[in-house]
């Protein structure tokens, strides 16, 4: 048994604490900043880890000054190979100003739960605030993710060049894993994104203004598809107006198909909110590989979604419309207790 507690990590010139095949080890109350890769990083057989109550800041945040594996410039890496259930939890903490993934968890038996992770995907792409990969028997609760916005320096410029900056990020093969009650806020690219994952619930989250997308459900290879999802209960809204064009953002729902099957058999959606309320047309799109034009796609109405695929037959699309982005306001609670925001208005809930 190991306890890290009540540290301070300052200008680290590569990793604040990295440990190899340890177990049962307790990261509580510790302060980072300015660490040139990983705040906290672990590597194989690293079951019950607890990591709580911390605050990291500034990681990986110089361009070059990281690693060159997956896993540089992350605030929190974990990795578990095990077989088992590694009984990990991470929970409490503050992580904000990095430059990859603010966490990241391979391997199977996580519980990832209030916390706050905002401005990531500083430096790097392909990024998300929470990200698995290959993850199983996943918890992902009531945290609060905002503003993963990526510089576009080495991205280019034009519609293509995205910066793949994700809110939650389940990437290919994951399975029984839950993501419920998260806010997630300003992405640049999709607020919620299951690729390739089996056995997902989705329920009960808030997703703001995310660029792209807010939800993301995409199937790109035969030995990664999509089944067993269960998207229930959420509130999706996109802030500004869609274009017209090529990649049609800001959606509310993107749905992407490159295997036979078809997207109606993934699982189950309903009790939804999609909402764009300043522009409530073809909030969805759809590409699926059997199309006369994949690579536009096709643009739905909720009403249109629902008989194409036969889901979300009791969710609803914006209850109000706009014609000023500035009539929508957004606010968090990041704190333990109840906090009072006086409204000029009445707003809608």
């Amino acid at each position: 048994y190991w306890t890290i507690q009540n540290c301070d990590f300052n200008f680290n010139g590569k990793d604040g604490i990295y440990v190899v095949q340890t177990s049962f080890l307790t990261i509580n109350k510790n302060t980072f900043n300015q660490i040139n890769n990983n705040a906290i990083r672990t590597n194989w057989l690293g079951d019950n880890t607890i990591i709580r109550n911390n605050t990291i800041t500034n990681i990986g945040i110089l361009p070059g000054m990281g690693g060159l594996d997956d896993d540089s410039y992350d605030a929190v890496a974990l990795q578990v190979r095990t077989s088992s259930n590694s009984n990990s939890i991470v929970e409490y903490n503050t992580i904000q100003h990095v430059g990859h993934i603010g966490m990241r968890m391979d391997g199977n038996g996580y519980t990832i739960s209030n916390n706050l992770i905002s401005d990531f995907g500083l430096v790097k792409g392909d990024a998300g605030g929470i990200y698995t990969y290959h993850a199983d028997f996943v918890t992902i609760s009531n945290n609060i993710v905002l503003n993963g916005n990526q510089t576009l320096e080495g991205i280019g410029i034009g519609v293509e060049c995205i910066p793949w900056v994700e809110g939650i990020y389940l990437d290919n093969n994951g399975h029984d894993i839950t993501i419920s009650n998260n806010t997630v806020f300003n992405m640049s690219d999709l607020g919620i994104f299951v690729q390739g994952s089996q056995n997902v619930e989705v329920s009960n989250n808030t997703v703001y203004a995310a660029n792209r997308s807010q939800l993301d459900v995409t199937t790109r290879t035969s030995t990664a598809v999509i089944s067993g999802i269960n998207v229930h209960d959420n509130i999706f809204v996109a802030k500004t107006a869609g274009l017209s064009s090529y990649p049609y953002s800001p959606l509310v729902a993107l749905f992407s198909n490159s295997e036979s099957g078809g997207i109606s058999t993934w699982g189950v959606f309903n009790n939804n909110y999609y909402a764009r309320p300043i522009d409530d047309d073809d909030v969805f799109r759809r590409f699926d590989y059997a199309l006369p034009d994949p690579w536009n796609g096709v643009g739905l109405t909720l009403a249109q979604w629902q008989t194409f695929s036969g889901q979300d037959a009791n969710s609803h699309k914006s209850p109000k419309t706009i014609t000023n982005t500035a009539d929508l306001r957004f606010e968090y609670n990041a704190t333990a207790s109840p906090v009072v925001v006086s409204l000029p208005y009445n707003y809608m809930d």
